[in-house]
């Protein structure tokens, strides 16, 4: 069952539309039929798509910023009842687009949060010219993970290597 109003009047609309080759429907009675999320973002057009990602809950967020078309990816970030849990989520995730992490990375309301920046710091589709930006704001615990992890880029593994060892001479002439 859709919850979301304004995707049950697009599940409708999309109800209505022919169905693609390669997509099942379930019948509920004759004439209807009914959709879940999934489904219902399979079937809409990309203007349709864009206005939920401005607009739909959590779970159509997550699937659309999964969408190819970086029109639609990115417009999830503009969604205003979008949270700060799925942006560290998105901000974590290895398999969105370096579009999606260049938009959180450049938005200084969702990078103020330290579990933002590390995880864009962390996460290996990030751009490199974004990473390294937030490599001065980790721990040095953090510091030091980053300098041996295989998982980041070799830019932000020398930064994170010249930022500790800056860190450690100047606790040495202290």
């Amino acid at each position: 069952r859709v919850r979301d109003p304004w995707l049950r009047e697009l599940t409708a609309a999309a109800a209505a539309a022919p169905v693609k080759p390669g997509t099942s429907q379930q019948g509920t009675g004759p004439g209807k039929k009914k959709f879940n999320v999934m489904q219902a973002v399979q079937r809409m057009t990309s203007p349709q798509k864009i206005k939920l990602a401005l607009s739909g809950g959590k779970e159509a967020r997550g699937l659309l910023t999964r969408e190819s078309n970086k029109q639609v990816s990115t417009a999830v970030l503009a969604n205003p009842r979008i949270t700060d849990g799925e942006i560290e989520f998105f901000a974590k995730s290895t398999n969105l687009s370096e579009d999606i992490m260049l938009k959180i990375g450049t938005n200084s309301d969702w990078t103020k949060k330290y579990n933002v920046a590390h995880s864009l710091v962390n996460n290996p589709k990030c751009p490199p010219g974004i990473a390294v930006g937030f490599v001065i704001r980790m721990t040095e615990k953090d510091l030091g993970m980053l300098e041996k992890s295989r998982n980041v880029s070799e830019a932000v593994r020398s930064a994170a290597r010249r930022l500790n060892a800056m860190k450690k001479m100047g606790k040495k002439s202290s």
